[in-house]
């Protein structure tokens, strides 16, 4: 203290340092440590940044092991490394000699602190305790790595910081302490040491995933991304490793599950051909993968091979092989379907039949020989379709789509002219139908095939059958009534033709908004086919005397005739609305002209029978004014665009009726002119 005031009150010398070196070495002499620390210390108090205030601090710990006073020694070299470590101010400022000197005692210091360190954590009393050992341990590691990027033993130095983050759990800092060890020094300086260090980067990554799953997806995929990095890294640093081959198809596996399907089937290959040869279980795996992936490419015949080579490395045993060998005939029954999406019907049909060839127990099987026929019936092979049907319904007479069959043939059959045939395989489908629905299609069908063979019992007779049993959907329906109205009405049977006219009526009155224009086309049509039967009795009763008893036979007819072709119009379609207009009209002039052509009375006087004539003129004329007005109504559609046959007769009728109003010749321009 005496020193430290003296050089305090005169101000720093030259020789101060002389003073403080000679006087220290005195008290040493004299084995004074005590008093020789107190100078070191004042002097280091003084002079915190003189070049000797590290030196000192060393002499320090040399004095405190030369007096046996080695408790408080690990804290004196602890703060060594903090007043003039790497990280300390002392450091940023120091010139070469005393960086040189610094240097020298980290070298040594920090190694062993952190190694103190490493093993206090592991005699610790809690968790706690150890936990701060290793992070001091860690730090001191840490700094021997900065402070020698260069040095033989900074790798290994590395290697310890990274075990030491592991007991921390501090697995991102455990994984790239560990990288650096791997594949950051050349290979001469770390001998296996970098595999080791390599592979455990890996561990500490899987140990380091498990605590990812509460994280938000994107972090935890680009989690995942880093860690399929580190994997690959590893595996193409160190491929002779025998852990290699099971790192890399980890990686593997992780591509397959992103459905990177390409870099699946580029990663497996190089797997199936490592060397060294990996086991078995991962060859058998990779070429899996391999297959799975390449069907998904649609690479179907290079899906096939792996399959085939996957199943040449597995033991007969393999509970997979099963699997393997449903997805090996899947593979063919896919590039079946592409041959045949291509147009090459033939190579098509026989891939398909290859199913059954390669993979005789398939599930496929029965599906690739049923799509073979539908692909020869597709491409109008029409008896090479029937002869693999045959054979299907033959071979699979339980299979699923075997209810689809007689429909099949059907078609071929009809395409081969063998009408008969077809209708009976639809009217087999018919009673194999499963649903209403079905049953109503195949039978329908089957009326339309009855109707084509010309065979007309058996098409009344299913025609009659769907019309009774469906009468939903109304549009079907009406058809069905139709074609049944035009085959009764060939077979000269009225009765029955009037039924199912009606019926068609009927279906589009029970719910006109729902009817569609053909539907009332259909009852317009049927409503016109029977008003034509009321007009043709209607014309067929002739005035006879007594003229009362046969004028009320006549407005009967005329009642339900006109009311007949009233329903027809009804339906609002135009060209059967202008042929009910022109009728009624026809039907109320025709009763006035038959009036005045009916029978006379015979022994009326001349007188009697003027009186006669009048008044048949007077019961004429009103019925010749209706068929006036109802022929104006109708011609006034021309103004509405319709100009059909009916309204043209319209025209013609009221040029008979009124010749005086319609019955003039054109006015030409040249009149109009001149008038002008």
């Amino acid at each position: 203290e005496t020193l430290q005031a003296l050089f305090r009150q005169t101000g720093g010398r030259p020789y101060e340092i002389l003073v403080y070196d000679r006087y220290s070495e005195l008290l040493l002499e004299r084995e004074q440590y005590s008093d020789a620390i107190d100078v070191f210390e004042a002097y280091i108090e003084d002079h915190p940044e003189s070049p000797w205030a590290p030196r000192y601090h060393f002499r320090i710990i040399d004095t405190l092991e030369l007096a046996g006073f080695t408790l408080t020694i690990p804290e004196r070299k602890a703060g060594f490394v903090s007043l003039y470590g790497i990280y300390s101010d002392y450091w940023q400022s120091a010139g070469p000699d005393a960086i040189g000197f610094i240097e020298q005692q980290l070298e040594q210091l920090l190694p062993e602190l952190a190694d103190r360190q490493y093993l206090l954590a592991g005699e610790a009393e809690d968790d706690q305790q150890a936990d701060d050992h290793y992070r001091k341990a860690a730090s001191y590691y840490a700094e021997f790595a900065a402070t020698f990027p260069d040095h033989p033993r900074t790798p290994e130095r590395l290697f310890l910081l990274g075990e030491t983050y592991l007991e921390l759990e501090d697995w991102p800092a455990a994984i790239a302490a560990f990288e650096r060890v791997a594949y950051d020094y050349p290979e001469d300086t770390v001998a296996d040491r970098a595999a080791e260090a390599g592979y455990a980067s890996v561990l500490a990554f899987r140990e380091y995933s498990q605590t990812w799953e509460s994280e938000p997806v994107s972090e935890r995929m680009a989690y995942q991304e880093l860690q399929q990095l580190n994997r690959l890294r590893f595996a193409n640093a160190f491929p002779g490793d025998a852990r290699a081959p099971a790192v890399y198809y980890i990686a593997l596996q992780r591509e397959f599950d992103l459905n990177n399907w390409e870099e699946t089937v580029n990663m497996a290959a190089r797997l199936v051909t490592w060397q060294p040869t990996p086991p078995d279980e991962l060859t058998t795996e990779a070429l899996l993968l391999s297959g799975h992936s390449l069907s998904e490419l649609a690479r179907y015949a290079e899906a096939e091979q792996a399959y085939r080579d996957a199943l040449a490395t597995m033991a007969e045993d393999d509970e997979r092989r099963s699997g393997v060998r449903e997805n090996l005939a899947a593979a063919v029954y896919r590039q079946a379907e592409q041959l045949a999406d291509a147009g090459n019907v033939e190579a098509a049909v026989s891939e398909f039949l290859r199913v059954g060839t390669a993979v005789p127990e398939s599930a496929l099987r029965a599906n690739a020989e049923y799509d073979a026929a539908s692909l020869l019936i597709t491409a109008n092979l029409w008896e090479q379709a029937i002869g693999v049907l045959t054979s299907f319904r033959r071979s699979f007479p339980n299979h699923e789509l075997i209810d689809t069959v007689p429909a099949k043939l059907a078609l071929a059959y009809r395409e081969t002219e063998q009408w008969e045939r077809a209708a009976d395989e639809l009217q087999q489908m018919v009673s194999l139908a499963r649903t209403p629905e079905e049953r109503r299609e195949n039978l329908l069908i089957a009326a339309e095939l009855y109707d084509q063979a010309g065979n007309r019992e058996k098409a009344i007779d299913t025609w009659r059958n769907y019309a009774n049993s469906h009468p939903e959907p109304t549009d079907v329906y009406m058809e069905a009534a139709n074609r049944l109205a035009e085959l009764y009405q060939e077979d000269g049977d009225a009765e029955s033709r009037d039924y199912w006219l009606r019926k068609q009526m009927e279906t589009v009155d029970r719910d006109p908004d729902a009817a569609d224009d053909r539907m009332r086309y259909l009852a317009a049509s049927a409503s016109a086919i029977l008003a034509r039967d009321a007009l043709a009795r209607y014309d067929g009763i002739r005035l006879t005397l007594p003229l009362n008893q046969s004028m009320t036979a006549k407005t009967d007819a005329l009642e339900r005739a006109v009311n007949a072709y009233k329903k027809t119009a009804s339906y609002g379609l135009s060209s059967f609305a202008t042929e009910a207009g022109y009728q009624i009209a026809h039907i109320y002039a025709r009763l006035g002209a038959d009036l005045m052509d009916s029978e006379r009375p015979t022994g009326l006087s001349e007188l009697e029978l003027a009186q006669y004539e009048l008044l048949l003129e007077e019961q004429a004329y009103p019925f010749e004014d209706n068929a006036i007005d109802i022929h104006e109504q109708n011609i006034r559609r021309a103004r509405e665009g319709i100009f059909d046959e009916w309204v043209k007769r319209s025209y013609e009728a009221l040029k008979a009726l009124l010749p005086g109003r319609y019955r003039k010749d054109e006015v030409t321009q040249g009149v109009v002119y001149e008038l002008d």
